[in-house]
Order: structure tokens, then C-alpha cells, then sequence
């Protein structure tokens, strides 16, 4: 019976250590995210490969009569200057992860060369919707960011679809190579389908919601919470649409900062390491109000710090530090999550 407990402990911390492992990763790509290492790197390959985008969407422009033009990664409509074209219409960060799940997919050699072929065709005929829908949409907006948000969606479809193909089809390969075998990887196994619904209400509520929405209360309410502390702490600030005000300098609110991805992203892996139960549920409403806390107190000591010393960075950017302060506090979260209440973690406790 020692023995059994002891096989079922040495079982489950396996499993443990695959989804820390898996966070992470996780937090390892959200850093590349920042940094922008393949751009820093390749930049003037990206930039090449933009231009022959653009070239091919003027040559469709031109054979649909449209009015609209390209031209140094600027759009004209007629003469008129409409927006500019970078490389984030390119999604080469997500594009280059799905070529990499591809490659250390347990498949034939041939399978991945086909496989990389077709990441670079979706990613071609992608990036043309994704520019091609900005350019046509954008006058209709007030707003830039909802275009780019709503105009991205069918790209990040297309990549997302061909990443759940390849799992799905080579799932057999998957959980029965080597590795699979060597960590028991039997719960991502048996969660598989879960796991998929999960990523495609990942992909599509956060650009569908934030390029729909502007969340004009919630900015207002994380904004009007920090002007009242920062008051009691003799920093002066008040509260005009979506900047908060200073003596010295202000801070503008975007809907990227109000977390809303990181929030979704916490709250779909605890669903998914959960039961449908009410710790989960508690356990999610806790947790993003802690991270609501923790973004108004990001506010604070950014105001605080342009209030002394006039500019985000100085000795080193204080904005990317404070969104790293946010990433640990999430991955705290999940590791009390993954250690006390988690399916996992239950499931020991019960064959003990």
C-alpha cells in the first residue's frame, strides 16, 4: 500500500511539474513578445518580406479598381495619407511558434517540410486579409485600435486552426512518443478537447471584445481609484476620459492596459485545471480582483515615478518592469492554484 501511495505522489508531482513547466514556457514567449528579439534580429529580411506583401496587395488593389494605394508602408487613398503598415501586421511571432510546434511534433521529416510550407502560405495570404481589411475599414472607425483588433481576427483564426489540426491529427504520436511516456502526460491527454475550446475562446474574445469595446467605466473606475490614493499620498491627479492627470505628467489609458488578455488567459488555465465547482469559480473571481488591485498599483508607481523624473525610462524601463510585476503575480497565483484546489492536486489528496 506504501509502495502504491508512493507511485500515485511520484505520479501526480510529475504532472505538477509539466504544467509549471508549461507556465513557464508561457511566460518565456510573453518575454520575446516584449523584446522583440526576431524583429531585432531579422529586421531587415521582415522588411523585405512586407514590401513583397504590399507589392502583391497593390497589384489585387489595382485589378479591383480600388482607390486605395501602398507605398512605403504607408496607405494613400488618392493622395491622402491614411495610416501606416508595420511588421506586427505580419503576426511572425505566432507564425514562427506554430513552425516550431511543428517541428517537434513526433512526425515524419516530409510531414514538417509540408507543414512549414503551408505556415508560410497561411501566413502570406493572412497578413493580405489582415492589411487588406485595415485599409478598406479604417475611415469607418474613430477608433485604430478596434480595426486592428477585429481586422487581425481571421488571420489568428487561420494560424489557430492549423495549430489544433496538427495536434488533433498527430495526438496518437503525440502522447505515446518518448517524452509523453517519460512525464504521464495522460491529464493533457484526457483534456485535449477542453484544452482546444479554451485556446479558441482565448484567440477570439480577446480580439473580438477588445475591438468592439472601450470599456470606458472600467478604465474610468481603475483610473478614479488611483487618483483618490495618489491624493492621500499628496501626489495631485485627477481624472479627464481616459488620461490620468499630473502636475508633472499624465497617463494614458489604452485597452491593452487594462490587462485584459492576462486576466483571460489566468482565468481559462484555472477552468481548465479545475473542476466545475464553486472553489473554481471563487477562485477566479479572487484572483481578478487581485489583478485589478495589482494594475491600479501599477498605475500609481508609474504616476509616481513620471511625477519625479518626467519619462518611463530610466535606469530601465520602468513600464515593461511593472507588466513583468503583473506576469509574477499571475504566475504566483497559479502556483498557489496548481498546489492547494487544482484537479491535480485534489486527485492526490484523494488516493492518499
Amino acid at each position: 500500500m506504501c509502495d502504491l501511495n508512493a507511485y500515485t505522489y511520484k505520479f501526480n508531482r510529475k504532472k505538477l511539474q509539466i504544467v509549471l513547466i508549461a507556465i513557464c514556457v508561457m511566460l518565456l514567449v510573453i518575454g520575446i513578445y516584449r523584446y522583440s528579439l526576431l524583429v531585432a534580429i531579422a529586421g531587415n529580411i521582415i522588411d523585405s518580406y512586407l514590401t513583397f506583401i504590399e507589392r502583391i496587395l497593390n497589384w489585387l488593389l489595382s485589378l479591383f479598381h480600388s482607390k486605395y494605394s501602398i507605398l512605403g508602408h504607408k496607405v494613400y487613398h488618392g493622395t491622402e495619407l491614411i495610416t501606416t503598415i508595420n511588421s506586427n501586421f505580419l503576426l511572425l511571432k505566432r507564425t514562427l511558434i506554430l513552425m516550431v510546434v511543428g517541428w517537434i511534433t513526433p512526425t515524419r521529416a516530409v510531414f514538417k517540410l509540408k507543414f512549414t510550407g503551408l505556415v508560410i502560405l497561411c501566413n502570406m495570404v493572412g497578413a493580405l486579409v489582415y492589411i487588406g481589411l485595415v485599409v478598406h475599414f479604417i475611415t469607418y472607425f474613430t477608433d485604430a485600435d478596434s480595426i486592428n483588433y477585429i481586422g487581425r481576427l481571421p488571420f489568428e483564426s487561420l494560424l489557430l486552426f492549423i495549430f489544433l489540426n496538427l495536434i488533433w491529427h498527430n495526438r496518437e504520436n503525440i502522447f505515446r512518443s518518448g517524452f509523453a511516456q517519460k512525464y504521464n502526460l495522460e491529464f493533457l491527454e484526457n483534456n485535449l478537447r477542453k484544452i482546444s475550446i479554451a485556446i479558441v475562446v482565448y484567440v477570439l474574445f480577446s480580439s473580438i471584445l477588445l475591438g468592439l469595446f472601450k470599456y470606458s467605466i472600467w478604465i474610468n473606475y481603475l483610473f478614479s481609484t488611483s487618483a483618490w490614493i495618489l491624493n492621500h499620498l499628496d501626489y495631485p491627479a485627477w481624472v479627464e476620459s481616459h488620461i490620468l492627470i499630473g502636475e508633472n505628467h499624465s497617463i494614458h489609458m489604452t485597452r491593452p492596459c487594462l490587462g485584459f488578455n492576462t486576466m483571460l488567459l489566468f482565468a481559462l488555465l484555472i477552468f481548465i485545471t479545475g473542476k466545475n465547482n464553486r472553489t473554481m469559480w471563487i477562485f477566479i473571481f479572487v484572483g481578478l480582483v487581485i489583478l485589478n488591485l495589482s494594475n491600479i498599483t501599477r498605475f500609481i508607481l508609474l504616476f509616481i515615478h513620471l511625477q519625479n523624473h518626467g519619462q518611463y525610462v530610466f535606469s530601465i524601463d520602468l513600464h515593461d518592469l511593472y507588466n513583468y510585476f503583473i506576469y509574477g503575480i499571475v504566475f504566483l497565483l497559479w502556483i498557489i492554484w496548481f498546489e492547494k484546489y487544482s484537479y491535480i492536486k485534489r486527485e492526490k489528496k484523494k488516493v492518499n
